[in-house]
């Protein structure tokens, strides 16, 4: 694997607790097709969390909540990161 395929860039995914009493916590959904998640990463309760994401691809991000015994709940809408374009220009 060259350079280019071990290049990441952060994205950062942040979303407002739930208000009901019986969400324990998040599971972060990950995949490169919409409404079809690769990878599930629990964050507990933070609602805020970065990933590495490798450059060259569009990724779909939802957060579903769940509760003390595990019984997950809703999906929200998913967020979309496109890293397919050329890397943007740093600012100073």
């Amino acid at each position: 694997a060259g350079a280019a395929a071990a290049q990441t860039k952060s994205a950062t995914l942040e979303w407002d607790a739930n208000t009901d009493a019986s969400t324990a916590g998040y599971h972060v959904l990950v995949g490169t097709a919409p409404g079809t998640p690769a990878v599930t990463i629990d964050v507990g309760p933070a609602t805020r969390t970065t990933l590495p994401l490798p450059l060259g691809g569009r990724y779909f991000m939802a957060v579903r909540g769940y509760a003390a015994d595990g019984a997950p709940g809703p999906v929200s809408v998913e967020a979309i990161v496109d890293l397919t374009g050329p890397p943007a220009r740093p600012s100073r």
